[in-house]
This record gives structure tokens, sequence and C-alpha cells, in this order.
């Protein structure tokens, strides 16, 4: 055959070819997509239905709020009924039934609140190498997690004074609410206590509203799973007046020696809790425990077991529903997630305003390690001031003379501070001269033990050599010590009669 006719042929398929899709009609070569909503007599499964059961670190931290509710006093903790909100509960259904024996199944809502416990490892003074993190130390959060500085976040520190613990519930308790009543913001904290009953009211009159639609219009599955979880939504509205899981701490016996305990954060900075024996201890040895009475076993199984039914029905009963009481379960559920993160927001900003001011001094942008060191020891509040702090035998400074003499200088010095400031000084500029003259010799004492402990058991070269080394060392601190106590004297407020003096909420607090 030609190639003429060969191409002749190619090109009548090819128009063919073109012509029969032209003419091909696709389902949406007319007209655009609609979506519609399926009305299915027959039972079936759907994912769409495991959105309700998704894992949800957040629900599950709701729960044991709720089950705990240490804020009771100030506010009560709503737990809605959000994405995997009913999961906790099936879990604890499970241990119930796995642990063998019905005593052990009171260790569930513990388990359960225990995985809201942070341990933060740290080194101390007393026995204690972890301090416990969990719901009633919420306030702590913002403190520990501060914003390091630009120069090197290693050479940050924090010190927090721990000036109460869950040692008497009673006594903070009153404490907070005088606290809460003085406060001249009384009108916003009581606004913020009723949104938060508002946003589990609104949730359960979502369930109610759906389930009473589910009625008229004759659709047993939006029924049932309202209903189910409707249930939930009661058994969980009753547990928020009644706790079931307190905090237990053991009596300590009474001791106002200060005590301390360092946790270096992995992002860097260090922070030092500072506090009375009584009240360290006491934070240490905190637990929580559940004794349950008649009327608390039957709110904890009718939370178990209607959780548990709500998670199952959420499956089995949304496909099968109307398309619009699917919508109505997905808004409920969008609903309590954002009540839930909005409840945390504000439940957060209730207890550190029932918390009130915390002692604390922040000291970022150090150049040096030791010029913190020497500011936390000197420089800032007394409450706050590391006394009788150990860096050497908590592992934050190597053991070399210059560090170790500057240990025992800085000891004099805190107590000059002492004498000073429980008699009063004249505020005068001339006085804050003199004061400052007045610590010439602690400085140049300090330098005289540190070369003598460098010399210590050395001869000859090697004698000379640890004493230059030292002398440029201890030259360095007595500088970051005269900046540390210039820095004091200018902190210290001048009161009614010209004397300085730290008796004031400024210098305390």
């Amino acid at each position: 055959m030609p190639p003429s006719s060969i191409d002749s042929w190619l090109r009548t398929i090819a128009f063919s070819l073109l012509a029969t899709l032209v003419e091909a009609k696709y389902p949406f070569s007319s007209s655009g997509p609609k979506a519609t909503l399926r009305d299915e007599d027959s039972v079936s499964f759907d994912p769409l239905g495991v959105a309700a059961v998704l894992g949800n670190p957040r629900a599950d931290a709701s729960a044991a709020k709720l089950y705990v509710q240490y804020d009771r006093d100030t506010f009560h903790w709503p737990h809605t009924s959000q994405i995997g909100g009913t999961l906790p509960a099936m879990q604890m259904l499970v241990e119930y039934v796995t642990s063998g024996l019905p005593s052990k199944s009171l260790s569930a809502p513990i388990k359960m609140c225990a995985k809201y416990i942070t341990m933060i490892p740290v080194r101390s003074d007393f026995v204690f190498r972890e301090l416990p993190l969990d719901f009633s130390n919420v306030w702590l959060n913002g403190l520990i997690g501060f914003r390091s500085g630009d120069i090197n976040p290693g050479n940050d520190f924090m010190v927090i004074y721990i000036d109460e613990t869950p040692n008497d519930i009673d006594k903070m308790a009153k404490a907070r609410r005088a606290r809460l009543q003085k406060d001249p913001g009384l009108g916003w904290w009581m606004a913020a206590r009723l949104t938060l009953y508002l946003l589990i009211l609104v949730n359960g009159a979502m369930i109610l509203g759906a389930m009473l639609i589910g009625i008229l219009a004759a659709d047993i599955w939006a029924f049932t799973l309202f209903f189910l979880y409707g249930s939930h939504w009661i058994a969980s509205a009753l547990i928020t007046f009644l706790p079931m899981v307190q905090v237990s701490t053991p009596r300590i016996d009474e001791n106002k020696t200060p005590r301390y305990a360092a946790y270096e954060r992995p992002e860097g900075g260090t922070v030092i809790f500072k506090g009375p024996k009584e009240n360290m201890e006491a934070w240490a040895r905190t637990t929580w425990k559940y004794e349950p009475t008649a009327i608390k076993s039957m709110l904890h199984v009718a939370f178990m077991t209607t959780g548990a039914l709500a998670a199952f029905s959420s499956i089995a009963c949304m496909v099968n529903m109307r398309g619009y009481m699917q919508l109505a379960f997905l808004a409920v559920l969008v609903y309590a997630t954002v009540a839930e993160i909005v409840a945390t927001k504000i439940s957060r900003w209730l207890q550190t305003k029932a918390k009130g001011p915390v002692p604390h001094a922040l000291l970022t942008d150090n150049e040096k390690r030791t010029q913190g060191i020497i500011s936390a020891t000197v420089a800032i509040q007394p409450v706050c001031r590391l006394e009788a702090f150990n860096w050497i035998d908590m592992g934050l400074l190597p053991d070399m003379p210059a560090f170790s003499a500057m240990q025992v200088s800085l000891a004099e010095i805190n107590a000059y501070q002492r004498k000073v400031e429980e008699e009063g000084v004249p505020g005068s500029g001339g006085e804050k001269d003199a004061l400052r003259a007045s610590l010439e010799p602690y400085y140049e004492k300090y330098q005289t033990r540190a070369c003598e402990k460098a010399e210590k058991g050395k001869e000859g070269e090697a004698k000379l050599t640890a004493r230059r080394e030292t002398d440029a060392l201890a030259e360095r601190l007595v500088e970051q010590m005269r900046v540390a106590v210039d820095q004091w004297i200018r902190d210290m407020p001048v009161d009614e009669g010209g004397l300085m003096t730290p008796k004031s909420d400024k210098l305390v607090k």
C-alpha cells in the first residue's frame, strides 16, 4: 500500500475517534456535581462514625480533670462530649473487666489521672529527686516555661518560692476564696466561672434537643445515639459536683528550714525551687487517692457504662440515621471540642488568679553562668534569695578553689545583707556609697581565700600557675559581686522615714 494511502487511512481513523469522544456523555459533562444525603433503610456501618471515637489526648485530660476537680472551691471543670470524649470511660470499663477482682478496679480512676502527672527530675538538698506537676499546680507551667534570653539560654535562672502546698486543702481553699473576694476584678471571676457552667449546659441542651428531634422524626437511630450521649452527659455533670479522686498529702512535721531543688530545662536555663522544708516535702509526696462511697461507686459505674455504650453507638447509629441528624451530631462534637479549648484557657486564668502573686525572680541575658548565680544569691528579693545554696554539691558548678571560696564569701555577704535589711540604713546617696564601700573587705577576703585554696598542697611552678589562674577568675567573680550588690542597693526601697528597708511588697514579693 502506497504511503499516501496509509496517511489517508490513519487520518480517517483519527477523525472518527475524535468524533466519538466529542459525542461521548460523561457524568459531569452536562451538569455540575450535586451533593446528596443518603437515605436508606438498610443497616450499615460507615467510617465517618469513627470520628466520634478518635483518640484525643485532650479528651483524656478532660476526663481526668473531671474526676479530680482540684479547683472546685474556685470553679468546676466541665467535661464535654467532644471528639474522643467517651473513650476514657470505655478504657476504664475495660480496666474494670480485665482487672480480675472488683477491688482492683478501684485503681482505674487513679491510673487515668496518673497519666497526667509529669515528674520533673531535680537535684535537691533533700531526699527527693523528682517533683510532680499536675492539675494542682498548673500555675507553675508559665514560670517554668519562661522565655530564654538572647545571649545564652544555658545561663538563665528562674527562682520560684513555694509558699504553699496541698498539705491543708481546706486552708488553701479558704485563702483562695479570700484572695478572689479582695480582688477588684471579682466581676470577671464570676463571669468566667459562669461561662464554664454555660459551656456544659449548652452541650447538654444540644444533646437533649437532638434527642427530641429524633423522637419527632421517628428516627430510632438518632434517638438511641443522643439518648446514650445524654445519659453520659448527665453522669459527667453529676461527677462535676462530686469529684471521684482527691489529692492526698501525708502530714509533714512543721519545719521552716529553707530547702532547694534545681531543675535544668532541656531547652536551656535552670529553674530553682525554694521553700520551707515542710512545703517542699509535702509537694514531693503529693499523690491522689480514690475512696469510693455508695454514691461515688454508682456514678463511677454510670460514667463508664454510658460512655462505653455511647462510643459503640457512635459507629452503629450515625450512618443509619437521617442526614440532618448526622449533621446535628457532628455539630455537637465540634462545639464540645471548641468548648473544651475555651474552658482550658478560662480554667488556667482562674487558677492563676486564685493562687495570687507567686514570689519569683527571672535572671536572663547573663554572659557568664556565674553572673546569674551571684545575682540569684545577692541581688534578688530576700524571699527568693538563694542563701546557703550549695552550687558545687548540686552539680551546678565545678569543684574549683575559686568557686568553693565564692560560696563561703556569698554566705558572708548574705549575712551582712540580712543585718542591713533588719536595721535599715539612710537612703541618701552618700549612705549608699558607704554601704558599697563597706563590702570591699569581703571581696579582698574572698580573693585571698581563693588563692590560698588554689595553692594548698602545691609547690614551685605548679603553685604559681594555680595562683595566676585562680586570681584571674577571682577578679572576674569580684566584679560580678559588685554588680549584684549595686543591684541589691538600687532595688531596696526607701520607707517614709528615709530608711532603705526590704519590708515592702515590692521586695518581699
